[in-house]
């Protein structure tokens, strides 16, 4: 049948967005991932709340943004991921860096419960951060693969592990912490090809979402804030307006 409508079939809850290109969900991602068939997702690319109560301007802030929610939610989603992903697909998940408690360490071992766990790259963010000893400065993006067949990868053998590229300041009434969409490209390009499907279950401002109809990719997007979904889905439709202009 196609993509989207073999996923709209299996899934049976209702989008609030359907395009050719993908389909966006407004709710919890636990939800729609559960629905989601086995070994029907190329690429897993997304940015899960850090577990740091996150305080933006204006006083924004993350849902389940707590250390005690995101670490059971977080270990939920990668037993998911290992389900949907297919052989050899890839899940990249941005991660909090530091702190005196730091999340990363428990989330890679979670990772490597369910997944095969390759590797830790370094997202250079160029701007430094609040804070005074050793301000922040550098996101972690943790990279695992389904197990059962060699990771998909457009990279040769020269990539590095750190990425360089300023951070976004986010506008008033965006989601506090965007993620740069050429940030997002160079992991898809990486990880899959033309056509493939790209799921994000922590969609946010989208930026995974555009990177995908960017370069030709499929997506799935997940939001649990209906505010970002409303937001992507303007700025979908405006880009669709101005492709028919």
């Amino acid at each position: 049948m196609g993509f989207p409508c073999d996923f709209l079939l299996n899934i049976q809850v209702p989008p609030v967005l359907i395009k050719p290109a993908g389909l966006l969900y407004n709710g919890n991602c636990l939800d729609i991932l559960e629905r989601i068939p086995a070994n029907s997702i190329d690429l897993i690319l997304t940015d899960p709340p850090y577990g740091i109560d996150f305080q933006g301007q204006n006083g924004a802030n993350i849902k389940n943004d707590s250390r005690d929610k995101i670490i059971p939610l977080f270990a939920s989603f990668v037993r998911e991921a290992s389900r949907i992903l297919k052989p050899g697909g890839c899940c990249c998940a941005f991660c909090f860096s530091g702190g005196k408690n730091p999340i990363f360490p428990i989330w890679i071992v979670k990772m490597q419960e369910f997944l095969e766990y390759k590797s830790t790259v370094v997202w250079d963010k160029k701007i430094i951060g609040l804070g005074s000893h050793y301000r922040h400065i550098y996101d972690f993006i943790l990279v695992a693969k389904k197990r059962g067949r060699k990771c998909k990868w457009n990279g040769g053998n020269d990539i590095a592990n750190i990425i360089h590229l300023d951070k976004i300041i986010p506008r008033k009434g965006d989601h506090p912490t965007p993620k740069p969409i050429k940030l997002i490209e160079i992991l898809i390009r990486l990880h899959s090809e033309k056509g493939n499907v790209i799921l994000d279950p922590f969609a946010g401002g989208g930026s995974t979402i555009y990177a995908a109809m960017n370069l030709r990719r499929k997506f799935i997007g997940i939001e649990l804030e209906k505010k970002y979904c409303k937001k992507i889905i303007r700025e979908i439709n405006l880009q669709s307006t101005k492709q028919v202009s």
